[in-house]
């Protein structure tokens, strides 16, 4: 028997609102346990001489500790969210050391790549002088796991190598941190994804959040800042924004990303990559963020509205630390302006992202 405890607010003069003690409802599919895969490379930069042979080391682990069939995907490019496919293994389990399918993408690479001694590293042999590049060793759950875990059964790492031929040497890269691989935060809330960048080239941001989907390499952009810096004097921003349901939201400060108003389905991995996009040859750097998000709670929050992140035709009112989940009016959204005149209005009279209203 579900028992309800209903509770008399006075908001406005004579106007008495019962609200039920209940949780949350909101919820989506997930699987009994979360299987999180971590990706780890050995030595992020690797000196090769041409027409020498190199290893790009890549290993892997899953959070539960179990050894499940697994996708080795190799890209090459500027980060993750613009590199190419250049080497796949489906079916790979530690255990077995093999994989049940394997095949090269890149043809420039065709007869020069392989898996070495049963890992998911990468053998390139011989070297060639435009090999110099990023190479992303990206693994990724299989079938209804992937399905199941998302975007925390894929990460990716990436091995910088540099090639050498006699007293030639390619630039110096730069080297993106993160302060954390693993957040947790709870609906509504404010959160900062910390980044930073070290080195030569630490111009341009990228902030995306995938793969979406694995084998196609899909991301969606968060947002993004541009700049021009090689056609005059000073520097000149080109683009600065967010986007899709990040506008409004999301914002940057320095390299870090910053998330108001946290919505359920921000949950998943989210990639900072700094590069220079005006000097193509040299190579881009990108670590990932784990985002989890949890119901929205009251706990430490002073008595009063919030609005639902996740539905602007509800919201919360915290009472003495207990949470109770109101909805609006139809037709109406819950309006956040301390100085409204109602806690539900008509889209037209409420901000954005909820409403409409210009000020």
């Amino acid at each position: 028997m579900k028992v309800e405890f209903r509770l008399c607010l006075v908001l406005f003069a004579g106007v008495c609102v019962y609200a039920a003690a209940v949780p949350n409802e909101k919820s989506h599919r997930a699987p009994d346990v979360w299987r999180q895969m971590t990706v780890t490379v050995e030595n992020p930069e690797v000196l090769s001489i041409v027409d020498y042979g190199t290893v790009l080391n890549c290993d892997y682990s899953i959070s539960t500790g179990e050894d499940l069939p697994v996708t080795i995907t190799w890209f090459r490019g500027n980060g993750p969210l613009y590199s190419t496919k250049v080497f796949s293994c489906n079916g790979f389990q530690k255990y077995y050391n093999t994989c049940t399918n394997q095949q090269i993408h890149d043809s420039q690479l065709a007869g020069r790549i392989w898996l070495g001694s049963g890992t998911p590293s990468l053998v390139v042999a011989p070297v060639g002088y435009y090999d110099n590049d990023n190479f992303w060793c990206q693994i990724s759950l299989e079938g209804e796991e992937l399905v199941d875990n998302g975007e925390i059964g894929v990460d990716e790492k990436s091995v910088v190598m540099r090639v050498r031929y006699g007293d030639n040497e390619v630039p110096q890269f730069h080297t993106v941190s993160v302060s954390e691989e693993n957040i947790v935060t709870s609906v509504g809330d404010t959160i900062t994804l910390e980044c930073t960048c070290n080195g030569t080239h630490c111009y341009d941001i990228l902030w995306y959040k995938g793969p979406v989907n694995p084998s196609d390499n899909e991301y969606d952009m968060v947002y993004e800042y541009q700049m021009s810096h090689w056609s005059g004097p000073g520097m000149i921003v080109t683009t600065d924004q967010a986007y899709n349901g990040w506008v409004g939201r999301a914002t940057l400060n320095g390299y870090s990303l910053v998330i108001t108003n946290v919505k359920s389905n921000d949950a998943g991995r989210y990639w900072c990559e700094v590069q220079d996009n005006e000097v193509p040859d040299t190579a881009s750097d990108a670590k990932s963020v784990v985002l989890e998000v949890n119901p929205f709670t009251c706990s430490g929050k002073t008595d009063g509205l919030y609005g639902d992140a996740d539905d602007c035709s509800s919201y919360y009112q915290c009472y003495g630390g207990k949470t109770y989940h109101q909805a609006c009016a139809a037709g109406t959204v819950f309006n956040s302006d301390p100085a409204a005149i109602f806690v539900c209005d008509v889209p037209a009279n409420v901000a954005p992202p909820c409403g409409t209203k210009v000020n």
